[in-house]
């Protein structure tokens, strides 16, 4: 109750501009640290952090290890990457990718999903043990008419 007293007497009445007091100024400050005890209490109590949003903990607290990505447009044209990463091609129009990882012995199709940012992109996967470059060309559906070449990327062997 002091604490309540502190603040009415800090602020006021609805409409009065605030005064701030040494005496407001402490009182939000004793407010401040009861609430924490009271939240480290009840954590060490139920053993787990009392307010813990689960989303975001699951966030942070797993540090899964993002597979790294390599970027591939028109203006950055990639010529190598490591094994065991994966390659994004991207394109301001939609596309649909001819790709492959064995020299064109199997050939893969993908198409290009829309953004909200109006970027159209394919991820391709590079395995651990790849050794063949990837290649690959563009289909533009919109104009229906293919690239007229092949793109070719290195594929280094990642150490780790």
């Amino acid at each position: 109750m002091a604490i309540l007293r502190a603040a009415k007497r800090a602020f006021g009445a609805p409409g009065i501009a605030p005064r701030w007091t040494q005496s407001a100024k402490d009182a939000i400050g004793t407010a401040y640290s009861a609430g924490s005890t009271v939240k480290l209490l009840r954590s060490t109590h139920d053993g787990q952090v009392f307010d813990r949003i689960p989303a975001v903990a699951e966030r942070y607290q797993g540090r899964r290890r993002q597979q790294p990505i390599e970027i591939w447009t028109f203006n950055r044209r990639v010529r190598w990457v490591r094994s065991g990463t994966t390659l994004r091609v991207q394109a301001a129009a939609p596309f649909r990718l001819r790709w492959t990882a064995d020299e064109w012995a199997v050939v893969e199709d993908t198409a290009s999903p829309p953004t909200a940012l109006g970027i159209e992109f394919v991820d391709v996967p590079i395995a651990r043990l790849q050794a063949a470059p990837i290649r690959f060309t563009f289909f533009w559906p919109a104009a229906e008419r293919w690239e007229g070449r092949d793109f070719a990327i290195t594929v280094e062997r990642n150490p780790g």
